[in-house]
């Protein structure tokens, strides 16, 4: 997650418009693919998952409530 905030800073703008240019993609469909994979994980946590916090980076933590 750390990365994610790093890649989609200003810093990177350019290189975000060139690969939208080129590929009609852009940041905003990395965080919609991180939000579906998030999804998956809330949807499958008792497959794969059995603690009911976890910190996944310094600023992100994921909690399994019921």
């Amino acid at each position: 997650m750390d990365s994610t905030g790093k890649i989609t800073s200003k810093e990177y703008k350019k290189d975000w418009n060139r690969i939208r240019e080129n590929y009609h993609m852009g940041a905003d469909t990395l965080m919609t693919l991180l939000e579906e994979y998030m999804r998956h994980l809330v949807l499958n946590q008792e497959d794969t998952y059995t603690k009911p916090e976890e910190i996944i980076s310094t600023n992100l933590g994921i909690n399994f409530g019921y």
